[in-house]
């Protein structure tokens, strides 16, 4: 049994977009943290997420437009809370 297997995909990327927004409590950002240090692909990955929800924030609202009322607040308010 390997007990050093990774997290897979979606759970790491959750993890990470969690730490990222500020959602993770202190002592689950600090492990988090602490692994960023020693994984450089973890890092790497991290940089594409930071650069997704970028690219989110400043277009939220161009891309609510299109949404009905009740859907446009919620993203607007989203990307205002971040």
């Amino acid at each position: 049994m390997n007990h050093d297997r990774k997290p897979n995909q979606p759970d790491r990327d959750a993890r990470l977009t969690d730490y990222l927004c500020g959602e993770l409590d202190a002592a689950q950002a600090r492990a988090l943290a602490a692994e960023l240090e020693r994984d450089p692909e973890l890092r790497a990955r991290a940089a594409e997420l930071r650069n997704t929800l970028e690219l989110l924030r400043r277009n939220a609202p161009a891309l609510a437009e299109g949404l009905p009322p009740a859907r446009r607040a919620v993203l607007r308010a989203a990307a205002a809370a971040a």
